[in-house]
């Protein structure tokens, strides 16, 4: 047993589906590394998914005050025009809060 004093644990490589930031499993399983760090946990005010503290999007972290999540790091544009008819799926957060006011858009 190693001695290392790390505060971001090593991720599982044999099990990727264990790691429940959406951001880490594709990091892994394109590079074989990622800022592995799971806690604490947010969903995506954006595309729906989870997403660990490290890949938080600096300039959305807590958006409004009455929200308890923020948004990703993804580029959630490109996601929204390749999953269109993906539920709750949102460009911006602008976009997110005009589809809320009025589903008709």
């Amino acid at each position: 047993m190693s001695s290392t004093d790390s505060s971001i644990p090593e991720p599982p490589r044999d099990d990727v589906s264990a790691i429940r930031c959406h951001v880490c499993q594709k990091m892994i399983l394109r590079k074989g590394t990622a800022k592995y760090f799971q806690e604490p946990l947010r969903r995506c005010l954006l595309c729906n998914k989870t997403y660990c503290a490290s890949h938080g999007s600096p300039s959305y972290a807590n958006p409004t005050p009455d929200m308890e999540d923020g948004v990703c790091e993804i580029n959630h544009h490109t996601y929204f025009r390749k999953h269109p008819s993906k539920p709750n799926v949102y460009m911006s957060i602008e976009h997110r809060t005009r589809t809320l006011e009025d589903p008709s858009k």
